[in-house]
């Protein structure tokens, strides 16, 4: 029996590290595992996801000090960008050529920029660059509205400098070229003496990446939905879609298709069992 959706989303977490676009776990879980499926539809894409129940994912201790702005990083952010809805607007925020800071002073800079916009109810999706001129800068996908002089002020405030610099806002008019600037991968490498990157993007304010709509369950119970699912985007796009394996795969742009599909075919199921 396909199982019914769950009442409440799932853990609102970013991309997790199952979903990386590569087989990351090669172990063979024992037979006592049990295997389990989600699918989770998003407002934009559909994420498949498998895990098993019980058994801790390979590898594990302290995370590993971020070096580079990676393919797996580049992918996560697109998703995010991708099914994160309300982001009308982008602040910029830059720093002086000639003012030198590292990587943990413009770190310690931004968290104390964040906390003010989010004091104002502000949230959303920041991104870090550097410039030619080896500068850092932000670019901040922002869900509501603020004054450009505000941010301005505060910004200049919080970097010692005159009144009004490095900030500024507009709205976002063309979402998909926003999407592409920010996530090239040339603007994101580090000058030599920035020392600690850290992340080169993340959320903040409250914004998180939830799906619309979800179902989980045994694998044996989920699979007759996944072909489904597969097989309505493979009609749809015209494309092969490449499933791989334990760590599942991402069906872009068919979340709003999808959610129909399964909604219809789980409230037929749910309505079959009552009847029983």
């Amino acid at each position: 029996m396909i199982p019914t959706p769950n009442s409440k989303p799932c853990s609102p977490l970013l991309v997790t590290g199952r979903i990386s676009g590569q087989q990351t776990q090669t172990f063979q879980p024992p037979a006592a595992c049990l295997q389990m499926t989600t699918i989770e539809a998003f407002s934009r894409d559909v994420r498949i996801r498998r895990s098993f129940a019980g058994q801790s994912k390979a590898g594990g201790g302290s995370r590993s000090a971020v070096t580079g702005f990676s393919q797996a990083s580049r992918r996560r952010l697109k998703f995010a960008l991708n099914n994160i809805t309300g982001l009308d607007r982008i602040l910029t925020l830059t720093i002086p050529g000639d003012l030198p800071m590292t990587g943990t002073e413009f770190k310690k800079k931004w968290s104390a920029m964040r906390r003010f916009l989010v004091r104002r109810d502000l949230g959303g999706l920041w991104v870090l660059e550097f410039q030619q001129s080896g500068a850092p800068h932000l670019h901040v996908f922002l869900n509501g509205y603020i004054a450009q002089t505000e941010c301005a002020d505060a910004w200049a405030k919080i970097l010692g400098l005159s009144s009004g610099y490095g900030a500024y806002i507009e709205r976002i008019r063309n979402i998909h070229a926003a999407k592409r600037y920010a996530t090239k991968i040339d603007s994101k490498v580090a000058p030599e003496g920035f020392g600690k990157v850290g992340r080169y993007w993340g959320t903040f304010g409250g914004v998180k990446l939830i799906p619309e709509f979800f179902v989980s369950g045994k694998t044996t119970d989920i699979a007759p939905l996944v072909r489904t699912v597969r097989k309505a985007a493979l009609k749809l796009k015209n494309k092969r879609i490449h499933d791989r394996g334990m760590v599942g795969f991402v069906l872009p742009d068919f979340g709003p298709v999808s959610q129909k599909i399964l909604r219809r075919i789980c409230s037929k199921s749910y309505s079959d069992s009552t009847a029983q």
